[in-house]
């Protein structure tokens, strides 16, 4: 070895030091001591005068020292102010083993600190001997050498302590950051705390000497009496790390690091996020290898952002160094781990996270916090291993993205969102089996507030060149499933709540291969809706404890005939079985918007003939002809009534809606002619009309999670009308009529489903009423006639609506033609009042019949047509009064029934004011 001797300053030390190859190994302090002592007595009593001269010294201006490398520092020529007393203190060191401050026990508190170093060992903070405690204000840090750390509490101090209470600013090249090592000395525990913000920038490759953004731990070769704390408590902290496995924050052994607010960025290959790792190694004692297992420890207090940029670098990795068939727990502690220690922390990940050989990751995400990335227990294939990982992601602005097969022990989900990322489609949109992910809990899952599954889904006809015709992203819980969640399957396109496929080329049922399992699980633990580009929809459907997607396919092509075969001579008679009973077919589940789409039609009809109504309902009683003594009505009137109208329809096959009308009508006699001849008139007018229908509909095989459910409501709509129509109605001497109607009106329909759909709709019909009647006198009274009235009435109707989409399905509602008819009497009595208008009171009894019945309506390629009762019977009261010399007001209130089948049921009243105008 080279035995050669140099001598230099130490800023450090302030005094002359030798120096040689073997000062820097393992001597004794007695060795070293001697050979200091010799070389000091040789410059002093050997070198001649002038042969060597003092390093410059360290200036001070105003409150400011400034101590450039190898300045000597003379408090005495300065008062005696110590180097701590300034309010900012700078230093500059250069060479080997030359730290910015090295203390050796004591105590002191510094202001502000600026230190640069160059040189291999050149920390710019280290602590040796026995509880050095010493704090800062600020601090500023910049290390260039092998092993030159930022801070270093060393494995030869004991109780050492560090605080920084203001803000921390820190950059090594070829160190670490922050070092905490356990003493070897005495058992007591090293303390690294940085109060403020703390930046920290490592560049060099992570290893016992360098890299490290973040590192607590023992030192691998001495024995550990004590653990090495690091604690950042500022709001605003960031470690940033360039170089390959430089972890950003790394607690192993009995290393123990706490973070509050922190980001923490790394790009070289293996450098971690966040690293805790179970140390086993031998130290030499009492002429003989002893073993020391101690695991390291990181508590997230904070909002952690995690950013690591190559795909060898996990976010977070507990790694224990426990094989399945050792014990879990190191001897000497718990496990290496990562947590959560409480609640409040926002995340923000982008990478994976790895626990492996027993390591444990224990997080706990408020609302806000956003993961990329993947997770597992092993690395070891993608089973699940025995790392622990518990993930609990709280809030609605939660969101994990799962960018591939992951595993974890524990989930539980509050009202957030796990997203299984998209593949990138190929050339036809296609994606390959590989491309989708499987999620394993191997534990229970916990779901609280309808947090959401976000699973990429494609459903296809089967066909010789594609198969499975089912691809999706998978989810199995071992354990037990609680909760509710909403799983929503995203399409090949991206669009969410949508299964594509040729669905309606499938010829039979169809029941996906199970898209979730679980060990056990509450009923309805898992939910969803998938709309079609038609009728269908597909829904979540539970068997036990498995999930999968069921949906109708279209009817199977009919069967080709077979050629009849020979007959065959009979064979022994066998034992008869019972009778298998009929296949009992499923209904078909539908969206709950179709319902409406597909009633509409009907619906806006019965608005339509509603606003045209009859003679009496429109103008009241008109008595010319009928009666002595009532006034001639050849007068102009301007008349208008209102009415409101209760309709409830039941078809026959699935699907019903009911609603409330109310319209305003107001019309005027613009022509009356008068036939003196024959005493003959007729009366014709414009009406002006407008109509609102609230509607609700249904669907009696509604269906949740695939079971049928009792409430069978769909949704709702409304509609809005305004119309014009002409009037024409010809009276006979005797009181018979012939009333002509002709009406046109523009409609705008709202559509709302109870699944949230929404979109709107323009129309407009046409509309055409022929009413004849005769009145029949049965009995005159002193004080009034009774009379019977036949009537009978026709009402053609045509109706054009919009086709419209409604953002997935293309719906077409066929142009419309329709007719009612009506055959009736009404039995009137009419007050007389001489000299006066006559007082009219009546009932009405009417059959009514449809002799269309409604068309078919297309959803995408789908069409139906729901059948209703097309014969039903009416009954009503009326009466009409006057109001004053040329004014009356009328009234009429009816009630509508089917007769038998599908329910046809409703009632409607009407208040009316005429005026004749002289």
């Amino acid at each position: 070895m080279n035995k050669i001797y140099k001598v230099k300053w130490s800023a450090a030390k302030q005094t002359w030091v030798a120096c040689s190859e073997r000062s820097k190994t393992k001597l004794g302090k007695a060795h070293r001591g001697l050979v200091n002592l010799t070389l000091t007595i040789i410059l002093v009593f050997g070198m001649a005068p002038g042969a060597w001269s003092a390093p410059a010294a360290c200036v001070v201006t105003d409150d400011t020292l400034t101590c450039p490398a190898g300045a000597k520092y003379d408090a005495a020529a300065h008062g005696g102010k110590t180097k701590s007393a300034y309010a900012q203190y700078i230093q500059s060191t250069v060479g080997e083993n030359e730290p910015g401050l090295m203390f050796y026990s004591g105590k002191d508190d510094y202001q502000n600190v600026e230190l640069t170093t160059t040189g291999t060992h050149g920390d710019g903070i280290k602590l040796q001997n026995w509880a050095p405690t010493y704090s800062f204000q600020n601090l500023t840090i910049r290390t260039r050498g092998a092993s030159a750390d930022g801070i270093n509490i060393s494995r030869d101090a004991e109780n050492g302590k560090v605080t920084i209470y203001g803000n921390t600013d820190i950059e090594t090249k070829g160190g670490m950051g922050l070092r905490s090592v356990s003493s070897s000395l005495l058992p007591g525990n090293q303390y690294l705390i940085l109060k403020g913000d703390a930046k920290i920038v490592t560049h060099g490759t992570g290893n016992a000497n360098s890299g490290y953004g973040v590192y607590a731990g023992l030192d691998v070769i001495r024995e550990s009496k004590g653990e090495g704390h690091v604690w950042l408590q500022g709001q605003n902290s960031q470690v940033t790390t360039f170089g390959d496995r430089a972890h950003a924050l790394f607690a192993q052994g009995r290393g123990v690091i706490k973070v509050d607010n922190v980001e923490l960025i790394t790009s070289g290959k293996g450098a971690h996020g966040v690293y805790a790792l179970r140390d086993r190694s031998l130290y030499f004692k009492d002429k003989q290898f002893l073993m020391q297992d101690y695991a390291g420890q990181i508590e997230l207090i904070g909002n952690v952002n995690i950013k690591v940029s190559d795909p060898s670098a996990y976010a977070l990795m507990a790694d224990n160094l426990v094989a399945d068939t050792d014990p879990v727990a190191a001897p000497n502690g718990p496990l290496a781990s990562i947590r959560s220690a409480n609640q409040d922390g926002v995340y923000a990940i982008k990478g994976n996270i790895l626990a492996k050989r027993a390591g444990l990751i224990d997080l706990i995400m408020a609302n806000g916090s956003q993961w990329t990335g993947a997770v597992a227990t092993s690395d070891q294939g993608s089973g699940i291993g025995n790392g622990v990982v518990k993930l609990a992601l709280n809030g609605p602005q939660s969101e994990w993205v799962v960018t591939a097969d992951s595993n974890l022990t524990e989930l539980s989900l509050n009202g957030s969102v796990v997203r299984f990322k998209p593949t990138d489609a190929s050339s036809d949109q296609n994606r390959r089996v590989t491309e989708y992910k499987r999620l394993v809990i191997a534990g229970d899952y916990q779901a609280k507030n309808m947090p959401s599954l976000y699973m990429n889904t494609q459903w296809n006809a089967p066909n010789e060149a594609r198969e499975p015709n089912f691809l999706s992203d998978y989810v199995e819980i071992q354990g037990h499933a609680s909760g509710v969640t909403r799983v929503i399957p995203v399409d090949k396109k991206g669009v969410e709540g949508v299964i594509e496929g040729d669905v309606a080329a499938v010829k039979d049922k169809i029941r996906t291969l199970k898209v979730i399992s679980a060990g056990s699980a509450d009923q309805g633990a898992f939910i969803g809706v998938a709309k079609t580009r038609g009728l269908a929809e597909a829904q979540l459907a539970q068997s036990g404890s498995e999930f999968y997607w069921t949906i109708d396919a279209a009817k199977p092509d009919p069967v080709e005939p077979v050629e009849p075969v020979e007959p065959v001579d009979p064979i022994n008679p066998v034992e008869p079985v019972d009778p298998k009973g009929p296949e009992v077919k499923r209904p078909d589940s539908w969206a709950p918007e179709v319902a409406a789409y597909l009633q509409m039609p009907t619906a806006n009809m019965a608005l339509g003939y509603a606003m045209v109504g009859s003679l009496h309902e429109r103008l009241g009683q008109n008595p010319m002809g009928i009666c002595e003594g009532c006034r001639p009505e050849e007068e102009t009137k301007t008349w208008t009534r209102v009415f409101a109208k209760d309709v409830d329809r039941v078809g026959k096959s699935r699907l019903s809606f009911d609603g409330d009308v109310y319209v305003v009508q107001m019309g005027h006699d613009f022509d009356v002619r008068q036939n003196g001849a024959d005493g003959t008139r007729r009366h014709s007018g414009v009406m002006l009309s407008y109509g609102h229908f609230k509607n609700s509909f249904y669907d009696r095989h509604r269906t949740v999670n695939s079971v049928t459910s009792a409430d069978k409501h769909t949704g709702k709509a409304e509609t809005d009308s305004g119309s014009i129509g002409l009037y024409s109605t010809y009276y006979t001497a005797e009181g018979g009529y012939l009333d002509l109607v002709g009406q046109m009106a523009f409609l705008r329909n709202k559509y709302q489903a109870r699944n949230g759909t929404k979109v709107n709709q323009n129309g407009w019909s046409s509309t055409l009423s022929a009413e004849i009647g005769r009145p029949l006198a049965l009995k005159k009274y002193t004080s009034g006639s009774l009379f019977i009235e036949p009537q009978a009435q026709l009402i053609y109707q045509y109706l054009n609506l919009k086709d419209f989409n409604d953002g997935l399905k293309e719906v077409r509602q066929d142009n419309a033609h329709a007719v009612r008819g009506r055959l009736g009497a009404r039995l009137v009595y009419n007050e007389v009042q001489k000299g006066a208008a006559a007082k009219t009171f009546y009932g009405v009894a009417n059959l009514w019949h449809d002799f269309a019945s409604p068309k078919s309506v297309h959803v995408g390629d789908d069409s139906y047509r729901e059948k209703y009762n097309q014969t039903w019977g009416e009954v009503g009261l009326g009466l009409q009064v006057p109001t004053g010399k040329n004014a009356h007001f009328y009234a009429d209130a009816r009630y509508e029934h089917s007769f038998g089948g599908a329910r046809i049921e409703g009632y409607r009243g009407t208040l009316g004011f005429k005026y004749a105008w002289q």
